[in-house]
Order: structure tokens, then C-alpha cells, then sequence
């Protein structure tokens, strides 16, 4: 992950190609539960006034990223229950956006992402 929440570059050397990232992270459809947008294979939604990138897998794992804030955001559960938005979804929302209110980060050490 860091080399998307990078802006593509680890270690001063490009890997992973900017727009690519941009193409991934741009709306093309929406998602019949959550209601948030959805690229190529991430979500898209806003944090704590943030925009907020994100994966999700079974049993409540997600992994947001917010470029914005320099900040990616890891939050692991329990696999054996369903976190549908209607079910602890909501709740693992709500403590992702509790944390990102809770680390905010200098403008000066946002991400490029060209």
C-alpha cells in the first residue's frame, strides 16, 4: 500500500504509474449497499471532509487511504460475521472516521500525485 498512498513512488522511484492511480480512484459506478463510488476496485467516499479511497474484504477488513492527510488507515475483524453496511459496517465507519478526525496532518506533508 504504500506505494499507492505514495502517489506511485517508494523510495524516491516511480512504481506504480500516477495515472493509473487517478483512473483507479475516479467513479465509474456506485455501490448497491453502501451507496459510495466505485473505481477500479476501490470505493470512494469522504472522511472527516477528506476524500477517502478504499478496500474492503470479508469479515469487516478495510484499508482506506486518504491522500489528502498522508494517512492509510487499516481496520481488521472479526471473519466469521458479516459487516454489511447494515450490520457492523456501520460502526467500523464511524470509528474510521473518529480516527481520521483524530490524526490530522499538516498540509506541508500531503502526497503529489503527479
Amino acid at each position: 500500500m504504500r506505494r499507492a498512498v505514495g502517489g506511485g513512488v517508494c523510495d524516491g522511484r516511480r512504481v506504480i504509474s500516477a495515472a493509473w492511480i487517478r483512473r483507479s480512484w475516479t467513479p465509474l459506478t456506485r455501490s448497491p449497499y453502501s451507496g459510495d463510488a466505485y473505481g477500479y476496485g476501490w470505493f470512494i467516499t469522504g472522511l472527516d471532509g477528506a476524500a477517502a479511497y478504499y478496500a474492503r474484504g470479508y469479515g469487516g477488513q478495510y484499508l482506506y487511504v486518504l491522500p489528502d492527510r498522508a494517512l492509510t488507515l487499516v481496520i481488521t475483524s472479526d471473519p466469521m460475521v458479516h459487516s454489511r453496511v447494515d450490520g457492523y459496517g456501520a460502526a467500523l465507519r464511524a470509528l474510521a472516521e473518529e480516527l481520521v478526525g483524530a490524526a490530522a496532518v499538516p498540509a506541508a506533508s500531503r502526497w503529489d500525485m503527479n
